[in-house]
């Protein structure tokens, strides 16, 4: 989202508003549920990949940590989720 927003920013306002509608359906759908970002378990995950894998940017952490505390497939085109995903002993389901 954020890319499309900085390589077209006159669409801005439209990438934004169609995320939102996005986030509607897919909270509608019972199968999707919603998750707590912070936990003990989930913050001990995140400074594992701080650590270990040396992922510096906290919110890709926090959200590969909260797939693995969840035991939950991630979903990612990230490219420092995915190497993370290859190299480390914590794996979400998936």
């Amino acid at each position: 989202m954020l890319k499309l927003c900085r390589r077209d920013p006159a669409r801005r306002g439209a990438y934004l508003e169609a995320y939102r509608r996005g986030l509607k359906a897919l909270y509608s759908d019972e199968r999707i549920m919603r998750t707590e970002l912070i936990s003990p378990v989930v913050e001990e995950i995140v400074d594992a990949l701080l650590l270990e894998a040396g992922a510096e940017d906290y919110f890709n952490r926090l959200i590969y940590a909260t797939a693995v505390a969840l035991n939950a497939t991630l979903l990612t085109e990230d490219d420092e989720l995915a190497t993370v995903g290859r190299e480390l002993r914590l794996k979400p389901r998936g």
